[in-house]
């Protein structure tokens, strides 16, 4: 049986995603077509997974952490 997400599960992840987009659509200057390409799209050091399916998988926090160390 497939697990249910929750609305606390689902709001920490929308708020996960406003953090990590304000904070790439800084780094892209406020381009939003670059910013919304690279959540969306397959990254290497995501090995091959897209930041969207990272932290609708549960690893959110641990990418806003990756990108807060890198001063992103």
């Amino acid at each position: 049986m497939e697990k249910k997400t929750t609305n606390s599960e689902i709001k920490k992840i929308q708020r996960i995603e406003k953090e990590i987009h304000a904070r790439m659509l800084k780094y892209y200057h406020g381009d939003e077509e670059k910013t919304s390409k690279w959540y969306s799209e397959q990254q290497e050091f995501l090995f091959g997974d897209s930041p969207k399916a990272c932290v609708w998988s549960g690893d959110g926090e641990i990418l806003l952490n990756w990108l807060k160390e890198r001063g992103l």
